[in-house]
């Protein structure tokens, strides 16, 4: 498994994923994405020096995607994180997935920082942020409108530091 920028040749098995209900449900946004928009997205986003677009490679398909954000400063090494994989990947490949994003991230693209937002309802995104060793460090209060209904969103963050010292514990 590796990771590798986001081709165009891959939008429309992105796409697929972002709108299937296993994905779509645990979005922020759940609206459907017509290939345009996607399409649209992408040529905007491939060359935004503040964004880094990933999928993750098994050699045969891709099975995940992940985008950093830096959040509007080149200069500060912060960023923060979204990712999903295919609703069909094995099990595992998301961990697997995120494992590479934050090698990645810490080793280079110099972060100093990751940070993910999490909807309330989401658990296994807080346990698998958790698992990674993120700190919850706050939580946005009825945040996210969704469905009828204010969510709260929960923010995670996980230093260098903090990921070099699990890192050398495993």
């Amino acid at each position: 498994m590796k990771l590798r920028r986001l081709a165009e040749k891959d939008l429309e098995k992105v796409r697929a994923w972002r709108n299937h209900p296993d994905v779509n449900r645990w979005m922020f946004s759940d609206n459907k994405i017509t290939a345009q928009e996607h399409k649209n997205w992408y040529l905007r986003q491939k060359n935004n020096p503040l964004k880094r677009l990933f999928v993750m490679d098994n050699g045969n398909e891709i099975v995940g995607f992940i985008q950093f954000d830096l959040s509007g400063n080149q200069l500060n090494p912060n960023m923060e994180w979204g990712f999903y994989r295919s609703p069909f990947a094995q099990k595992g490949s998301g961990k697997r997935l995120l494992n590479l994003a934050l090698k990645l991230a810490f080793t280079k693209l110099n972060a100093n920082k990751v940070t993910g937002k999490v909807i309330s309802y989401n658990i296994a995104s807080q346990r698998i942020h958790t698992l990674l060793g993120f700190d919850l460090e706050g939580t946005l209060r009825c945040e996210q409108f969704k469905n009828d209904t204010y969510f709260d969103v929960y923010c995670y963050g996980l230093l260098r530091k903090n990921w070099l010292e699990n890192k050398l514990n495993d």
